[in-house]
């Protein structure tokens, strides 16, 4: 109750500073992790002040000086100079940052011919599980929220820019490929794009969203998707999007664009996605970017946890004296604390591990945001044990010799 606390306020704290490092700060966090979205689906937000930044890249190389910023733009000839990384600078700030609504739910069973990456055989079928449309990134839009790649995970270790053209074939992205588990596939960004195409909702069938974001976004003028001689169109008659389920929609390849180029990726209005031949390319930097930044954050709770316990060790050591009298002689007692900080580099810093266990190659910055707390408990408990000394008294019987102990106040009630 006394110790535990400030470890877990440690872990915490440490979880915290990490994620902002990444360009992920804690006042947007709240609510982002209802409906297991976080790492899985595009996380749009809203600015103010700030850049937006090309990735810097140039013939394969990054180089600081082939950044360019400015105002979000994705109207370019070459993907690598499309302005998507949002950089805070001197004076920006993010305003809110929020899913797009999972508002369409499809059937279970599989029609005949289903292909995962053959929209045309693809049918009405999404396991179960709720889908973003078209209509619900375009509401998320015209609220003033952009797709968020934050630069500061672009200057990060595990940026990949394959990620803004990922071939959806390829496992080595969580979510897809041929070997994941239909359930599990449709839990993850859509690859190309559902458009709703009438207004009928499911019976008590309700967005799993956070209160703040159905508020927002449920109000926002939308069309019904429609085609017409083989085009795909948008109606001209819009209505109001709710927060309910919808049960009719079509997949596309995309709404309202030719889609033959890159620039497509960055779309919304394609899914983020791109066919190109037999291939289909998908656009997964945003939710891989959240995935990566959550995975350090969780390896350096884990870190900090064991730099508290070097403290929570040595307080362990006495239960009256201080450390200062006790001594460091005890050779087992120094191993554990070598061995306990060599295990916790090897499960950080081995990549098979990082595998199994979800750990991350830290930065060794992020071993020390625990530090404080680690001081800070052997501090409190050596003003503990002196206090205990001071405030507990000890006399001799004069007729027998025995020593009589009167614990003051502090050892009675935290003397373990």
């Amino acid at each position: 109750m006394q110790i535990g606390i400030i470890q877990a306020v440690a872990g915490f704290y440490t979880y915290l500073v990490v994620l902002n490092d990444y360009g992920y700060p804690p006042k947007i966090l709240p609510g982002l992790g209802l409906a297991d979205n976080w790492g899985k689906q595009v996380l749009w937000c809203k600015f103010k002040g700030g850049k937006f930044c090309s990735s810097g890249r140039s013939n394969g190389v990054f180089s600081d000086s082939n950044v360019k910023c400015g105002d979000y733009n994705i109207n370019v000839t070459n993907i690598d100079d499309a302005q998507i990384f949002w950089d805070p600078q001197d004076n920006g700030e993010i305003s809110d940052c929020q899913f797009a609504l999972q508002n369409f739910k499809g059937v279970e069973d599989k029609p005949n011919g289903f292909s995962r990456f053959k929209i045309a055989n693809h049918g009405k079928m999404t396991s179960g599980n709720p889908q973003v449309t078209f209509q619900s990134m375009d509401a998320v839009s015209r609220k003033g929220f952009y797709p968020y790649y934050p630069y500061r995970s672009r200057k990060s270790s595990f940026f990949d820019i394959r990620w803004l053209k990922w071939n959806v074939s390829n496992d080595d992205v969580r979510g897809l490929g041929s070997k994941v588990d239909d359930k599990i596939y449709f839990g993850y960004q859509p690859v190309f794009i559902w458009g709703l195409n009438s207004k009928t909702v499911i019976n008590d069938g309700n967005v799993k969203a956070p209160g703040a974001a159905r508020k927002a976004f449920k109000d926002t003028k939308i069309s019904i998707v429609s085609t017409v001689n083989n085009e795909v169109v948008l109606e001209n008659a819009t209505f109001t999007m709710g927060d309910k389920l919808y049960k009719d929609a079509t997949k596309y390849s995309s709404i309202n664009s030719s889609c033959s180029d890159d620039v497509c990726l960055l779309d919304y209005k394609s899914g983020f996605t791109l066919k190109d031949g037999e291939n289909v390319y998908q656009n997964v930097m945003s939710r891989q970017m959240q995935f990566e930044a959550l995975s350090f954050a969780q390896g350096a709770f884990f870190v900090t946890i064991v730099v508290v316990q070097w403290a929570d060790l040595l307080i362990c050591k006495t239960r009256m004296l201080s450390i200062k009298s006790q001594g460091m002689k005890n050779k087992v007692m120094n191993f554990g604390l070598m061995f306990e900080t060599i295990l916790a580099a090897y499960l950080c810093y081995i990549g098979a591990i990082n595998i199994g266990l979800g750990t991350r190659n830290l930065r060794l910055i992020h071993w020390f945001p625990g530090l404080p707390f680690s001081m800070l408990i052997f501090i409190y408990d050596e003003t503990r044990k002196y206090l205990m000394r001071s405030t507990s008294k000890s006399s001799i019987d004069k007729e027998t010799g025995r020593v009589i102990r009167d614990a003051g106040w502090l050892e009675r009630n935290t003397y373990y």
